[in-house]
């Protein structure tokens, strides 16, 4: 009777162990698969979506007004960059 207690233990034990990996291996498969979609979406189109996208959202939400002999070259350092000169990029550098 005891051997056959054991025994039964021993198979729960084993089913929660095999569940548990397979439960683990779904979750790391998702990030895995997750990880890949979201570096495929990394284009330089849609990096350059998102800056001129952000850019816009700040000027929204930004009241203040910067006056300065310097203050344009910055912005014309952003216009390169959101036509796709990211080389020459170097925002806020200049102020």
């Amino acid at each position: 009777m005891q051997l056959l207690e054991k025994e039964a233990a021993l198979n729960r034990s084993e089913l929660e162990n095999k569940m548990l990996l397979m439960r683990e291996r779904a979750i790391s498969d998702a990030k895995q698969y997750e990880a890949k979609t979201f570096q495929a979406q990394l284009t330089p189109e849609f990096l350059q979506h998102t800056l001129i996208q952000a850019f816009a959202q700040s000027l929204g939400n930004n009241t203040k007004f910067f006056f300065g002999e310097k203050i344009p070259s910055s912005f014309l350092n952003f216009a390169s960059a959101a036509t796709g000169d990211m080389a020459s990029f170097k925002f806020m550098e200049n102020l």
